[in-house]
Order: structure tokens, then sequence, then C-alpha cells
């Protein structure tokens, strides 16, 4: 698992990590789910994100216990 930091904030145990078909970068894991662009963290969910996929339209897909599959 991984810890990240953006502005102060720390996002701990990431669990997923995925590229997308143009090159941004997700993150998911107990601290929500977070998007890497331009240099730059930006939160998208605070729910815990188990898995992160994204489908042949490409769209973002996760799956979380509180919110089961969340298209992004």
């Amino acid at each position: 698992m991984t810890n990240l930091k953006n502005e102060g904030k720390s996002f701990e145990n990431v669990r997923m990590i995925i590229k997308d078909n143009q090159d941004n970068i997700w993150f998911g894991g107990d601290d929500g789910l977070w998007f890497y662009k331009d240099g730059k963290l930006h939160n998208y969910s605070q729910s815990f994100i188990s898995y992160i996929y994204q489908d042949k339209k490409g769209n973002i897909l996760t799956i979380s216990k509180d919110q089961g599959e969340k298209k992004y």
C-alpha cells in the first residue's frame, strides 16, 4: 500500500491505482477515490474504494462498500 499527500491531507492505504486511456492516474483506497491530473490530486469520493476499472467506453467505475458500483 502507498501513502500520498495533497495540500496537507494524507491519503493513506492506496489499494488500487489505474491509468486511464487519457493518461490520467486514479487512486482508490481507505480514503476514497482520487484523480491525479496536471500535478494535482483531486478528491471524488470519501467512501472506501475496493476496486477501480475503466470500461470500453472510457468510463471510470468504482466498487465500494457504501455506494456499490459508481461511474465517473
